[in-house]
């Protein structure tokens, strides 16, 4: 566990980045699924988005955290992960990270030890980076290396999905060992258990809870609800409020998988769950706000009810 002081400054840092957001008004997440609060971990490198500039190039992106080590705010976080993760990582552990949002903290550990860091591509790749004073000095296309021990550094733990599903079927298969994975933040919604029955044992700095939503939360009743059953406290919100409140998330002119999620979120959520006044009253927001037949869009997306 972190000591209670660096508890409270990385707590801290995750507020004051918009780390972690409490929304004055909902909006749609991946999936169609109706968000209250905001949990987006790159944000800590508190460099205004710029890393998203990088792609889905390892090399790029971790040269990029090495250089946001000037911004005290970073710095700072990753002077809590070190002394961390060095309690998993033994001395021949080869350091990890998933494409893309681990790198900027598994790769900044891996610079910070002088060791070389894996990324693993979700096309299977994985590079081989090593660094020099400033930035990563090569990359190298390998093979997972059989019997070596990987200890993983991500960035959040939803479900596990990304490991499960992911890379760890292919390691394993390959007679690899990884056993640890750290992370700097978990939903703590049911991703621990899943890791351990697939042997992992997940290590987190935060973790979300009840404490934490009542210390950082305005709302904290409908934050501790919504924590522990998403499904239930959203469909209460939904047939109380109706879908008004998710206008903002409708407007036409947002990037197409935005557009998209929107249309899933209608015919996932507001379709089956609102009566019919609050169904039209939406329908009317839409065309006097953006001149926006809902139909359309589903058609558009392929989510017809």
């Amino acid at each position: 566990m972190l000591s209670p002081f660096d508890k409270n400054k990385l707590e801290s840092l995750l507020i004051d980045v918009g780390a972690f957001k409490e929304l004055k008004e909902p909006c749609i997440g991946a999936s169609g699924f109706p968000l209250f609060y905001y949990i987006s971990i790159e944000k800590l490198l508190h460099d205004q988005g710029k890393w998203q500039k990088f792609g889905n190039d390892s090399s790029l992106m971790i040269s990029h955290a090495i250089s946001s080590q000037k911004n005290p705010l970073f710095k700072e976080v990753s002077q809590i992960l070190e002394p961390y993760a060095n309690r998993f990582i033994g001395k021949n552990t080869l350091v990890a990270g998933y494409q893309r949002r681990d790198w900027p903290f598994s790769g900044i550990y891996a610079y910070l030890n002088k060791r070389p860091h894996f990324s693993f591509y979700k096309d299977a790749r994985i590079k081989r980076l090593t660094f020099n004073k400033k930035m990563v000095a090569s990359a190298e296309i390998v093979s997972i290396l059989p019997k070596q021990r990987y200890v993983f550094i991500s960035d959040l733990l939803n479900l596990g999905s990304s490991v499960i599903d992911g890379w760890l079927p292919s390691l394993r298969s390959q007679g690899a060992i990884c056993q640890d994975i750290i992370y700097i933040f978990s939903r703590n919604q049911g991703g621990e258990a899943r890791l351990k029955k697939h042997g992992i044992r997940p290590h987190s700095l935060i973790k979300l809870g009840v404490r934490f939503l009542e210390h950082y939360c305005q709302n904290k009743v409908f934050c501790v609800s919504y924590w522990r059953n998403p499904i239930a406290s959203a469909t209460m919100y939904l047939r109380k409020n109706g879908a008004l409140p998710f206008l903002a998330s409708f407007d036409p002119s947002m990037p197409e998988a935005k557009k998209a999620r929107a249309a899933i979120f209608y015919r996932d959520w507001l379709d089956k769950i609102l009566t019919s006044t609050q169904k039209n009253r939406f329908k009317e927001a839409l065309k006097a706000e953006f001149k926006l037949d809902i139909k359309e869009l589903l058609i558009t997306f392929k989510a017809q009810p």
